[in-house]
């Protein structure tokens, strides 16, 4: 793999062999535009699916071990706790300051105002992240990153709507399965 300012294809070392030349600039996680060259010829017949074929939390159980949740609990030793209100969230992060809570829940409920509601029942799933608390009276908001934000842009979002965005989700996950839990 080269990137396409490294790949002179004057030189004799580029003219045998399996290229695959990229573009540093146009080349990101989900997508990387890219040409592959062989021999000194471009082939055009490979093509790539630009789509993670790994469920975030299991869709059915028989692949349950393929889910990253499944990844990030077993494979790679970090206790999942399950996080259904305030008070377990709250004393997480009181006991786990290098923790996050994970999950996903429909777009539609966690983020309203960029994600309009079009159908009964419509549910987009959307994965984020929750790595602080913002405690002020009796208020709490939690600093939450989802997967359509930047990482230095995080949001801050309210229990309630975190509460339907995972509950919504899981009226519409295949499983039934409660899709927020904190990583210690």
């Amino acid at each position: 793999m080269l990137d396409s300012e490294d790949y002179n294809p004057f030189l004799l070392q580029f003219k045998t062999g399996c290229f695959i030349i990229y573009e540093r600039n146009r080349c990101f996680t989900s997508e990387c535009k890219h040409k592959v060259i062989y021999n000194d010829r471009t082939i055009d017949f490979i093509k790539l699916k630009n789509r993670v074929g790994i469920d975030y939390f299991a869709t059915n159980v028989v692949e349950e071990r393929f889910s990253q949740h499944y990844l990030l609990t077993h494979d790679y030793q970090k206790s999942g706790k399950r996080m259904n209100n305030v008070g377990t969230i709250v004393s997480f992060f009181k006991k786990s300051k290098n923790g996050i809570i994970h999950g996903v829940g429909c777009a539609e409920d966690l983020l309203p105002s960029f994600f309009k509601t079009h159908a009964f029942s419509q549910c987009t799933p959307l994965p984020f992240i929750i790595d602080g608390i913002i405690r002020e009276n009796d208020k709490t908001v939690f600093v939450t990153r989802s997967a359509v934000d930047t990482l230095q842009a995080p949001r801050l979002v309210s229990w309630s709507l975190i509460y339907s965005a995972v509950k919504s989700y899981q009226h519409s996950h295949p499983l039934r399965t409660w899709t927020l839990y904190g990583l210690d």
